[in-house]
């Protein structure tokens, strides 16, 4: 597997910490992954945002983050169960920065 460049890195960790930061301020996480795929469909990036869109549908926010490229298999795992049973959203903010830091480091 091809370890992501230093850009797409950092653009993960940046809509990661954006996530964070409103999930933090008592927003639902659904409802601020939605909200940003809506707004870069407005955009007019279609090609990389609707199947995300249509994952989310379908779905739900976990896929749609697998589809933005956000989370992994095993990750996806864990933070469906994360998304889906806990609804504290302090813990839900500090995932979302470990993850960004996750990226910014370079892993994939």
């Amino acid at each position: 597997m091809a370890r992501q460049t230093e850009d797409e890195g950092a653009e993960k960790a940046r809509i990661l910490r954006a996530f964070a930061f409103q999930v933090h301020r008592k927003q639902p996480l659904d409802a601020v992954v939605l909200e940003f795929i809506e707004q870069e469909l407005q955009r007019g990036r279609r090609k990389e945002f609707r199947p995300a869109a249509e994952a989310f549908n379908a779905e739900g926010v976990t896929a749609a983050m697998v589809a933005l490229g956000l989370l992994g298999g095993e990750g996806a795992a864990l933070f469906r169960v994360l998304a889906n049973d806990l609804r504290d959203h302090r813990l839900m903010s500090t995932v979302l920065e470990a993850l960004a830091a996750h990226h910014e480091a370079g892993a994939a």
